[in-house]
């Protein structure tokens, strides 16, 4: 009798401990890390309650593809070091002649435009370059690409994952997060001229950094954003500077309830585009979404240019540069596209270099909208004190608004972000929002760490 209750009670405690051991081995890693979000991207889960077999570390380019396409929900990859999609396995740097032999850029121009780009011209060479170009883009897409699926948490480990020329598609998807990444831009190395493109042509490329596409459910924070290696002053002039990069966050064709937090986006020029067409109407009632806490250095354009959404940005630090040292020299930070509904509250402005004349226009540009409100944003700028009568440093937006565009804009907000959620404006005053957010945003300030058991790749 006692050997049996001895093996018996052994039993138990063995099944106990397996149970344990099998409880620690499933549960579940943090699908985020800090505070939640806070805007239209509030309820946002991504990976939340992934088992183990459905998380994943990834540190090269091909696991991170197989990861991305693995069939299960919900689901984590968390992205550990370097992943640098615009050099081969051999470190070697990837070219036009990697996806397409015998395109050239320079061939490609002369043979399908007139001398001063204005006028498409018709040759064999130019089929020739047209076809190289269209088959080295398919290529080159594939390659970089990386469709996420619902539920999907994409985060980086530590403080130094980095995604090097990834596109990264949420192409009809809902709930994703994707956090404390270094984004590269990705260059898009088949850049398209189009001579009917303004008045005197332009290049257009495609690729974003996150291409928010009919996807719902979007938090990206603490991310750092950048061209990189790749600034676009070092692309070559051919008709106009080429212009290998496109967005870094474009949210289109409906995408909505998303939120862009805590992020450091610099050194970049079409930056985050909000609706892609003034005649796209179904884009009304979408494309909602809430930027906070991000800090925007030397970003010339689309920060954010806003068609159709309500749109709400708090607590952001926007700095610029103009004059003819500037290598990003800023357009405007804020387009007023049409049908935008802009909410703007206690944000931070600052141009170097600006003078009292064109320190507004910098700011803000009406692009076919007739709105945006303001409560609380501040200025400041080197140089400057006066704009308008008023002094920048203290100044409301609101009153700058009113000064700059009498007669062309309403400054009454036709939506009440808290009516829709919940939000804490942090900081006021310009030396505060900018003092919060240099401590708060980009990569590395989330402890991130993960230990435990993954799925198999």
């Amino acid at each position: 009798m006692g050997n049996s209750h001895f093996t018996t009670r052994s039993a138990i405690l063995a099944f106990v401990a397996a149970a344990a051991v099998a409880s620690v081995c499933h549960a579940a890693a943090p699908a985020f890390f800090g505070a939640g979000p806070v805007g239209w991207g509030k309820d946002v889960t991504g990976g939340t309650g992934a088992p183990t077999s459905n998380i994943f570390i990834v540190s090269t380019l091909a696991d991170l593809q197989t990861a991305a396409k693995k069939k299960v929900s919900p689901k984590i990859i968390f992205v550990k070091g370097t992943i640098d999609a615009t050099v081969d396995a051999s470190g070697k740097s990837k070219s036009a002649a990697t996806y397409a032999a015998g395109y050239d850029i320079q061939t490609y121009a002369s043979s399908c435009f007139t001398s001063d780009g204005l006028h498409s011209v018709s040759s064999s060479t130019c089929t020739t370059q047209k076809n190289l170009a269209s088959s080295g883009g398919n290529a080159q897409s594939a390659d970089i690409k990386i469709a996420l699926t619902d539920n999907t948490s994409l985060i980086g480990l530590g403080s130094d994952a980095k995604l090097l020329g990834v596109w990264i598609s949420l192409n009809k998807v809902n709930n994703i997060i994707i956090q404390n990444i270094f984004f590269e831009a990705p260059r898009d190395i088949f850049a398209a001229w189009d001579p009917t493109d303004g008045d005197t042509g332009n290049w257009n490329s495609q690729y974003d950094a996150i291409s928010v596409h009919s996807a719902t459910n979007v938090w990206v924070d603490h991310c750092t954003f950048t061209d990189g290696r790749f600034p676009d002053p070092s692309a070559p002039l051919i008709f106009k500077r080429v212009q290998y990069h496109d967005g870094l966050i474009d949210i289109t064709v409906g995408g909505d309830l998303v939120t862009v937090s805590n992020n450091i986006v610099m050194d970049h020029d079409k930056t985050s585009l909000i609706g892609n067409g003034d005649s796209k109407t179904s884009d009304r009632g979408l494309l909602r979404t809430t930027y906070y806490g991000n800090m925007f250095r030397r970003t010339q354009s689309r920060t954010p240019r806003v068609r159709f959404g309500q749109v709400h940005l708090f607590n952001n630090l926007y700095y610029g540069e103009i004059g003819s040292a500037a290598t990003y020299p800023v357009f405007a930070f804020i387009g007023i596209g049409v049908e935008s509904q802009i909410v703007s509250e206690s944000n931070a402005f600052e141009i170097d270099g600006a003078s009292n004349a064109d320190f507004a226009a910098h700011t803000t540009v009406i692009q076919g909208g007739t709105q945006i409100s303001d409560t609380g944003s501040e200025f400041s700028s080197t140089g400057t004190s006066v704009i308008s009568g008023l002094t920048l440093n203290g100044v409301a937006q609101s009153a700058w608004v009113a000064s700059n565009h009498t007669g062309s804009i309403s400054t009454v907000a036709t939506w009440t972000p808290s009516s829709k959620y919940s939000y804490t404006v942090g900081s006021k005053g310009f030396a505060n929002i900018k003092s919060a957010v240099l401590a708060n945003a980009g990569v590395g300030k989330l402890t991130v760490t993960y230990t435990g058991a993954t799925g198999s790749l």
